[in-house]
């Protein structure tokens, strides 16, 4: 995703006010990953995850809870509900005649996010 964070890096420093208060989370596996393929990224620093979820919702929660001027639930509750979903989600596709597999690529991304945001208004 070098190229999507270049876009977001260059609008941030060089476009508008709105552009100059905008915000953006860069997540990498591991330290200094981010460093090999992006060589401008001085003042913006990677939350690593290890490729486990568990840290990659931390970081994410953590980012959003420092902009929110409401309470964020914490990771593990994040977690819970991710695993709730994911136990779900082959039912929830069978049931628009996708499967598991086919939800879980790229070319479903906009399948996949219609059942997340179904999934979470169900649920409150």
């Amino acid at each position: 995703m070098a190229f999507e964070c270049g876009l977001a890096l260059g609008i941030q420093r060089s476009g508008g006010k709105k552009d100059r208060n905008r915000d953006f989370l860069i997540l990498a596996g591991k330290p200094y990953e981010d460093k090999q393929t992006l060589s401008d990224l001085a003042g913006q620093d990677a939350a690593y995850h290890d490729g486990r979820p568990e840290r990659a919702i931390a970081a994410v929660r953590s980012f959003l809870a420092s902009k929110s001027v409401t309470p964020v639930r914490g990771a593990a509750s994040i977690g819970r509900r991710w695993e709730q979903f994911r136990a779900e989600l082959p039912d929830l596709a069978r049931k628009l005649s996708i499967t598991e597999g086919e939800i879980l690529s790229f070319d479903y991304v906009p399948d996949l996010l219609h059942l997340m945001i179904s999934w979470q208004r169900d649920r409150g």
